[in-house]
C-alpha cells in the first residue's frame, strides 16, 4: 500500500467515519436529554444532501470531509450539567471507538484499523483540550467556560 492511497483513505473515509461518530456522540447525548431538534453537519461548501433519520437532521456538504458539527436544542433551554454531558459525548465516543479498535488490533494487524485507531484517539485529546482560535473552539473549551462561567 502507498503513501498516497493511505493519505487518500484517512482523508476520505476515516477523518469523515470518526467525525460523524463524533458528532453521533453529541446528538445521542441530545436525544436522551429530550431535544426537540438535532442537527448533525459534515463538512463545508455546498450543501449535497440533506435528510432525516429517527428524528436527526443530517446535512453533507460537498467537503465533506473537513469537520462537522452539531446543533440541538430543547425547551426549557438545558442546564448546564446537560450542556457538559452534550459537549463531552463527543470525545467520548472517540475513545470508545478507539478502545473497541484496540481491542480488535491486539487480534489482527491491519493498517487500516491502526490509522483508524490512532485518529480516533486524535480526536479525542485534541477535542477534550479546552482550545479556542479565532471563533473555532473544541469541546473542551464549552465545557471550561461552563465550568468556571460566574466563578470570578
Amino acid at each position: 500500500m502507498n503513501l498516497i492511497q493511505v493519505l487518500f483513505f484517512l482523508v476520505l473515509i476515516i477523518a469523515p467515519l470518526s467525525t460523524f461518530f463524533h458528532e453521533i456522540g453529541h446528538a445521542i447525548a441530545a436525544r436522551t436529554l429530550k431535544a426537540s431538534e438535532i442537527t448533525l453537519k459534515m463538512g463545508i461548501g455546498k450543501r449535497i444532501l440533506a435528510i432525516t433519520l429517527l428524528e436527526l437532521n443530517i446535512e453533507i456538504y460537498s467537503l465533506f470531509f473537513i469537520g462537522g458539527h452539531t446543533v440541538s436544542s430543547r425547551h426549557p433551554y438545558y442546564k448546564k450539567g446537560e450542556l457538559i454531558y452534550i459537549s463531552l459525548m463527543g470525545p467520548l465516543s472517540n475513545g470508545i471507538i478507539a478502545l473497541f479498535l484496540c481491542l480488535y488490533l491486539r487480534n489482527e494487524v491491519n493498517l487500516y484499523i491502526e490509522l483508524s485507531f490512532w485518529f480516533n484517539i486524535w480526536l479525542f485529546i485534541m477535542n477534550i483540550i479546552p482550545i479556542r482560535l479565532n471563533n473555532k473552539y473544541t469541546d473542551g473549551y464549552i465545557v471550561y467556560k461552563l465550568i468556571t462561567e460566574g466563578q470570578k
